[in-house]
């Protein structure tokens, strides 16, 4: 049930002998919408500050992602493991390593851009098609509660702008939008001649480099 960690925690933050408890959170988020993910973020938080230790258990890389953010405050007491299996039978717990679990895909579509920038490298029509995921997966992150997980980059930037100017990506959302715009002409949901739409290699190089700059620099 969606209410069941909330009724849990209201009920922890009654008991006088919280802070010798460990408490432990087994996958209870995975029917929760991006808000109430991030709420619930929160409230773990919360009581890791108040128990003498909180364990996260889920399937979710993204949810732990986010949890593993929220405590970069305390670096020095957060740990991220793993299940592995050894062989046909055996598991071990090992180190998880975070950000390699939750950027893979963008890691690699990002290099696929700066291969394309520096060096020329990649058949265009491959390299257009990585503008949009790569701003896509950078602006979810940087906008983590006000962002859903399955926003397109239109909805982001109508998001980003409904924040108002508090918002970190708010003083970059006509650059965003310009490189939304663009990249229309190359998804099939958005052209149906995305196939043979032609595609200029110095236009493509410039937009390139623009979401390079937007997301971390060339």
């Amino acid at each position: 049930m969606p209410n069941r960690p909330y009724h849990f925690l209201a009920q922890l933050e009654h008991d006088r002998d919280r802070a010798l408890k460990i408490v432990i959170f087994d996958d209870p988020f995975n029917s929760q919408d991006n808000f109430r993910k991030d709420h619930t973020v929160r409230k773990v938080r919360d009581c890791g500050e108040s128990c003498a230790q909180v364990i996260v258990m889920s399937h979710d890389p993204y949810f732990l992602k986010r949890m593993w953010e929220r405590l970069q405050d305390k670096a020095a007491d957060r740990k991220a493991l793993e299940l592995r299996r050894l062989g046909l039978f055996n598991t071990a717990i090992v180190e998880w390593d975070v950000e390699a679990a939750t950027q893979g895909a963008y890691k690699a579509d990002r290099k696929a851009l700066t291969d394309y920038y520096h060096d020329g490298t990649g058949e265009m029509r491959h390299v257009v098609q990585k503008v949009r995921p790569v701003l896509e997966y950078y602006t979810k992150i940087l906008g983590a509660g006000a962002v859903a997980d399955n926003d397109t980059l239109g909805v982001i930037v109508g998001k980003i702008r409904a924040a108002g100017t508090t918002h970190q990506l708010h003083p970059h959302c006509d650059e965003l939008d310009n490189l939304n715009v663009y990249t229309r002409r190359y998804h099939h949901g958005e052209n149906p001649d995305a196939a043979t739409e032609p595609i200029n290699d110095g236009e493509l190089h410039g937009y390139v480099r623009r979401t390079l700059e937007l997301t971390g620099g060339c």
